[in-house]
């Protein structure tokens, strides 16, 4: 799950880095240096759990939240409430 999060972390900058590309390219004015096109890996993580602007889902932090959910309450709560209505 930490390998997908990290996957995640970099498809997003690296979406952001052809971005900045464009626009710097179509935009003659860009302003580079204003969030989030300056951030690194690591600014980018603590900007999005500080400010809140932008947020980047957690495979780890959803599969724990199952995990919880299917000890505590099991299976039939976790999945979805209707699955039993599928015919």
């Amino acid at each position: 799950m930490k390998e997908l999060d990290r996957w995640l972390v970099s498809t997003v900058l690296n979406v952001l880095k052809l971005r900045k590309k464009r626009l710097t390219s179509k935009v003659p004015n860009f302003n580079d240096t204003q969030f989030p096109f300056y951030c690194s890996k690591d600014q980018l993580i603590e900007h999005c759990k500080i400010n809140g602007l932008l947020e980047i889902p957690s495979f780890l932090r959803i599969y724990n939240a199952m995990q919880i959910g299917l000890k505590n309450e099991g299976i039939e709560r976790v999945m979805n409430p209707l699955s039993g209505y599928y015919e």
